[in-house]
Order: C-alpha cells, then sequence, then structure tokens
C-alpha cells in the first residue's frame, strides 16, 4: 500500500502526484513552489479518477490516469479548451 507521496513539485505530475496524495488522505512530502506554480508553468487537477493537465498556454487539456502504484500514465483524452468543457459537463452528469 502506498504510504507516502515525495516530489519536488516541479513539474505538472510531480504536483498532480501531490494533488491525488492530499485528495485521497496520502502522507506527502517534499517541496512545491509558492502558488503551486510548475517550473514549466503547467498545471493540473485532480478530478477523480482522472489528473487533468492544462497545457498549451492554457489552450489544451490532457486528460489522464495515473496509476501510481504500476508508474503508468495514461492518456485517456487530449481536448481543446472548448471540447474538455463539453467533455466536462458530460463526464459530470455521468457521475451522479
Amino acid at each position: 500500500m502506498l504510504e507516502k507521496i515525495v516530489s519536488g513539485g516541479q513539474s505538472g505530475v510531480d504536483r498532480a502526484a501531490l494533488d491525488a496524495a492530499i485528495a485521497l488522505g496520502i502522507a506527502i512530502g517534499g517541496w512545491c513552489p509558492r502558488g503551486r506554480l510548475a517550473a514549466n508553468r503547467c498545471s493540473a487537477d485532480y478530478v477523480p479518477p482522472y489528473t487533468i493537465f492544462d497545457v498549451g498556454g492554457n489552450k489544451y487539456r490532457i486528460v489522464t490516469a495515473i496509476h501510481y502504484n504500476r508508474r503508468k500514465v495514461y492518456i485517456r483524452h487530449v481536448l481543446t479548451h472548448a471540447e474538455y468543457d463539453r467533455w466536462s459537463v458530460a463526464y459530470r452528469r455521468t457521475k451522479r
């Protein structure tokens, strides 16, 4: 069982790992830049069970499923901002 995630918080993936750990109640350690901004200016949000990366100057969204126990990242969707908005609404409707 995963006990703790330690990350430097420098990239979107590092920060996503910290965000997922916080959401799941897993202990975290390490350091994250002020304002939780990555050096590459990529941001990520954990929307269970997906981690959503904002890339390309906030023009695109990459919807991923991260399996930390397997050390794998699966890309589920690559969407424009508008496509992501439509996908997000449809996804929330199916989760009710």
